[in-house]
């Protein structure tokens, strides 16, 4: 192995091991400085084994103190979050336009409390929120804002999207939402740099000629010609999604080599010298780059372009290996958190595909012309390389991308080049780029219906269980053997090469299925779904059953709907691709809200809810279940739904004459105890005092292990009687940000004067109880209300 890989391996395993192992700054820089001593000194005498072992753990180390650089806290507004603060500062990206408001990226140099403004320092997301009409500030622009300023929180549930992690890889450590009127002022403009002002201009300039185009076929042209993915619709995303093709809606490594290809046509067709050409491609390389945000893939592309051509000029052969990884270095060296950028890590994982596998796939090759050989290795090479990070990350994989590629890149590349043409002429003398955007758009129609044709395909996309951990190790590390396997296949008697492939597929798949020691245990997840409630059972042997779906609601000027956003994607990572009953505790939107997305996702046997609930149900609820056809039930006392494994739960309430209180719908919500061998779990929904009141009348089933407490933490229910009679080991309180004061201080004081351990999903996160039948583990997605190490 070249030692610009080892070395950048092991870098990259000291920015992993900084990150996820809890040492303080100080030991990682200590330990870099004793292995650069002892190298030194095992050089000066001549030990040079034990100088290369030093050097290699410099490397590692190396990466440990970078990272604790990077994550270094920007001190100067540490003190002001969570207040009410105005800051001054300069917009240093453009603005951001989305259906909610617009985000600008402020360098701030002054903040205070108040009016008295101090010097200071660090990168703000402000999202200005505020009512339609508001002015939308450039690139240089000095904003003085007004607003509470917060760090974002990080992920609420397991393998969920990080918000906080995503604002840090990219420099940014706070966010400032304004909503007043007078938020925000303009105090001076053109702050910033004049070249990056005068491509920003440019840029905008291109997105006002796109405007020539129709709605859809612009919304595709900005994704693809600069990165720009927020006019995309829903649904065209979702057939690029199926077909495998997604990866062309944002800038990648393909447009770039695309951008590049066409830079050095043109210079040969202008005849300048090689040099020139390089020259020439590099600049244009570098200013794309530039327009689309300097994205992780734009950077590698760039950047092995790049070195590729100093390598030309300096007459060295080329080298993609050392090319990819001289790019992942410097890239790392410069913000080592991109390491855990899924960009980075698709757009890196894709290239080292096609230079690691598409010779020996082609050398491979029986039979077939190089012409279709070649096309056909590298999509294949791509493909192998990349699926597993996006089954990790996006819970699902399309099985026709390679062979949609084949057609689909060459049409993007078409599209690219013509739309390019048609924006830099459009900006000069708009009726040429009309011309020239006009035959971009037939070819963006032909993309769509490429993308189309595939992904109607039968099994086009097929969704997966989150890839465990040893299951990506081990497939990384059997593809990297695959050249040499290939190479020497041929020496093989065939009994040796079938019984290696049988192997390998019955080791992949126990790392896929874990080969743990025991029966799997019950399984109930309280999900972090807000103000709202949200519980996945899953029985030992597979059967799934969710208890409410999540609430539906505004939130910073868009419908937020958990059952899409959260709790839908999460089954689907955790391998749930059916339900065999959804149990809807009552119809308020904060547990009924989210239903209507789980119903259009997943198959669902049936769905449980209270008597009446056919009749006054929310409206879009109940057009769902008549559109899939899943039956309701009317949830009375004593019914019970088998999970199968021993695991049964039971309709508790409401009693079958209806409550009749101030809050009758609180009161006559589902109550759920779920059983398994020796351990209780009682899920309340929304029930209040009189509902337990008729439960302690009517018997409580015991025992009770877990207690969902009811309405989110409301001080209408959890009496002290109540607690008495079930008395529970944990409580979970599934609660968000609200106006209401839940939980209620007083619930939360009875339940710690009964002994209760007590959770609340705002705090911690996601919380997940394992239990065997006789014993329980508790495991929270955050502690203490920040990441677990």
């Amino acid at each position: 192995m070249p030692p610009l890989v080892t070395l950048t391996l092991l870098f990259i395993a000291g920015t992993v091991a900084r990150v996820k192992l809890p040492f303080p700054s100080a030991v990682w820089l200590g330990a870099a400085a004793l292995a650069l001593v002892l190298g030194l000194f095992f050089l000066t005498r001549e030990r040079r084994c034990s100088a290369l072992i030093a050097l290699l753990l410099l490397a590692f180390f190396s990466g440990g103190v970078r990272t604790s650089l990077a994550l270094l806290p920007e001190r100067s507004l540490a003190p002001l979050a969570g207040s009410h603060v105005t800051l001054e500062g300069v917009v240093v990206r453009p603005a951001e336009q989305g259906q909610a408001g617009t985000n600008y990226v402020l360098a701030v140099r002054l903040a205070g409390a108040g009016e008295a403004l101090a010097p200071a320092r660090g990168l703000v997301l402000v999202r200005d929120l505020r009512p339609p009409g508001r002015p939308v500030y450039a690139y240089g622009d000095v904003l003085r804002v007004k607003g509470v300023l917060a760090r974002p929180r990080p992920a609420g549930n397991f393998g969920q999207f990080d918000y906080r992690a995503y604002l840090e890889q990219r420099g940014i450590a706070y966010t400032l939402p304004l909503y007043e009127p007078q938020a925000i002022t303009r105090v001076a403009a053109g702050a910033g740099n004049p070249l990056a002002a005068g491509l920003y201009a440019w840029r905008e300039r291109f997105t006002q000629v796109a405007s020539l185009l129709g709605p859809r076929e612009k919304a595709l042209l900005l994704g693809i010609a600069l990165g720009e993915r927020r006019g995309l619709a829903p649904e065209v995303t979702d057939l690029f999604t199926a077909s495998g093709t997604v990866h062309l809606l944002a800038v990648s490594g393909t447009h770039v080599a695309l951008v590049a290809g066409l830079a050095l046509g043109a210079a040969r067709l202008l005849r300048l010298p090689p040099v020139l050409q390089g020259l020439l491609s590099a600049l244009v390389v570098g200013l794309y780059a530039f327009w689309t945000g300097l994205p992780a893939s734009a950077l590698r592309a760039g950047l092995m372009f790049l070195l590729g051509f100093l390598g030309l000029l300096s007459g060295r052969p080329r080298n993609g290996l050392l090319a990819l990884t001289a790019a992942a270095l410097i890239i790392l060296l410069v913000n080592p958190l991109l390491l855990f950028d899924i960009g980075f890590q698709l757009s890196f994982a894709a290239a080292g595909g096609i230079i690691w596998l598409t010779p020996p796939l082609l050398a491979a090759r029986r039979q077939v012309p190089v012409w279709a050989a070649a096309p056909l290795a590298v999509s294949l090479a791509a493909q192998l390389a990349v699926w597993p990070l996006t089954a990790y990350y996006f819970s699902g994989v399309s099985l026709v991308g390679f062979l949609a590629g084949l057609v689909a890149v060459p049409l993007a590349g078409l599209a690219l080049g013509l739309g390019l043409a048609g924006l830099l002429g459009g900006a000069v003398y708009l009726p040429a780029g009309k011309v020239v955007l006009g035959a971009a758009g037939l070819a963006l129609a032909l993309l769509t219906t490429v993308a189309q044709t595939f992904a109607r395909l039968p099994l086009a996309y097929v969704y997966l269980k989150q890839p465990p951990l040893p299951f990506l190790t081990l497939y990384y590390l059997l593809l990297f053997a695959l050249p040499w396997v290939l190479q020497h296949r041929q020496s093989w008697p065939r009994w040796r090469q079938v019984g290696a492939l049988g192997v390998a597929c019955l080791l992949l798949f126990l790392a896929w299925r874990g080969a743990g020691p025991g029966p799997a245990p019950l399984s109930v997840d309280f999900l972090d779904v807000g103000q709202g409630d949200a519980i996945l059972i899953r029985s030992p042997s597979g059967e799934a059953a969710l208890i409410d779906a999540g609430p539906r609601q505004a939130y910073e000027g868009r419908v937020w709907d958990a059952g899409e956003s959260v709790v839908l994607p999460y089954l689907r990572a955790q391998g749930v691709h059916r339900l065999e009953v959804l149990f809807l505790t009552h119809g308020d939107a904060d547990h009924a809200g989210g239903a209507p997305a789980i119903l259009a996702g997943l198959p669902v046997g049936a769905v449980i809810a209270p008597p009446g609930f056919a009749q006054a149900g929310p409206p879009p609820v109940l057009s769902r279940l008549n559109d899939q056809g899943v039956p309701l039930y009317a949830g009375t006392r004593g019914l019970k739904v088998n999970l199968g494994a021993g695991v049964e739960l039971t309709v508790y309430g409401p009693p079958g004459v209806p409550l009749a209180s101030e809050s009758p719908d609180n009161d006559n919500s589902l109550v759920l105890y779920l059983r398994y061998g020796n351990t209780g779990f009682l899920f309340m929904g929304d029930a209040g005092a009189a509902a337990e009141e008729a439960l302690m009348e009517e018997g409580l089933p015991a025992p009770v292990d877990v207690l969902k407490v009811a309405h989110h933490g409301a001080d209408t229910g959890t009496g002290e009687a109540f607690l008495h009679k079930v008395h529970p080991e944990l409580a979970v309180i599934s609660v968000g940000k609200n106006n209401f004061g839940h939980p209620s201080p007083a619930t939360l004081a009875r339940l710690t004067a009964a002994g209760t351990t007590v959770l609340r999903t705002d705090q911690v996160g996601q919380v997940r109880v394992l239990a065997d039948g006789k014993r329980l583990r508790v495991f929270t997605r955050r502690e203490g209300g920040e990441d677990k190490p």
